[in-house]
């Protein structure tokens, strides 16, 4: 429902061979560092070198001032606090399968539901954890997250295609928790292909989309034979997310972003 269809002119990049594509960007990788000092929080710095671990994120130099808007914390979760989640996530699939025609061709091989409530105290704490980041990822701004709570569960062999979520039903910020598989993330420019962005979305981690990469970038999780992270490949199995995003705000959005 909060999914509008994909742009075709920007994303014109994606027919092409993936191997060019990855050709096309550039090595720039911002990494997490943990700060050992004054307790300040992680920072994002980017180097040149090859992707190694602990990297998350390539893009091509067009978008290194838009790439500070993408944010991913990797381990946010548990092994065990995934265990919790995925049971209360089963429980309401049970009955439900997996759907290969969404309404707008934004997503192949998934289910979805949303969630209000947890039965498990773990749980509602890991979810309060994901809101208290989505409500405060702009500095300054004071916002309110959506009281549903959104849960994607894409199938092995399923795929979400590029698309810009709606502003009628989202926010200024979006935040996704990974489960059961890692993935990868592209995100291009609505207006500017050579604007492009690889995240790697590691199983347990949190992303958190604000600013210019929310509103005028379209993402896409990629399939498995497409799910390349630099030269690596990133096996792509069954993959739930739970997603947290804020209240609207089209007030404010409705004349510089123009709904798909």
């Amino acid at each position: 429902r909060s999914l509008v269809p994909k742009f075709k002119e920007p994303c014109q990049l994606l027919s092409r061979n993936d191997a060019d594509y990855r050709n096309t960007i550039c090595m720039y990788e911002f990494i997490k560092h943990k700060q050992t000092t004054n307790g300040q929080p992680n920072r994002l710095v980017h180097n040149q070198s090859n992707t190694r671990n602990g990297s998350y994120i390539q893009c091509s130099t067009a978008s290194l001032k838009d790439v500070e808007d993408l944010n991913i914390t990797p381990d946010f979760v548990s092994f065990e606090e995934e265990a919790k989640l995925m049971k209360e996530v089963e429980f309401a699939f049970r009955r439900t399968k997996y759907d290969y025609a969404h309404w707008d061709g934004a997503i192949t091989g998934f289910r979805e539901t949303e969630k209000t409530r947890w039965s498990d105290m773990d749980n509602k704490n890991t979810i309060e954890r994901i809101i208290k980041v989505t409500t405060r990822a702009i500095e300054g701004k004071r916002l309110e997250p959506l009281s549903l709570v959104h849960i994607l569960d894409l199938a092995h062999d399923g795929h979400i295609n590029p698309h810009i979520d709606s502003i009628k039903f989202c926010g200024d910020v979006i935040s996704g928790l990974s489960l059961l598989s890692s993935s990868v993330m592209r995100l291009i420019h609505q207006d500017n292909n050579s604007k492009c962005i690889t995240a790697l979305l590691p199983r347990y981690s949190l992303y958190t989309m604000r600013g210019i990469v929310r509103y005028e970038y379209t993402h896409e999780i990629l399939s498995n034979e497409k799910s390349f992270f630099g030269t690596r490949h990133v096996p792509r199995e069954r993959r739930v997310s739970i997603m947290c995003r804020t209240e609207p705000n089209i007030i404010n959005h409705s004349i510089t972003h123009s709904e798909q």
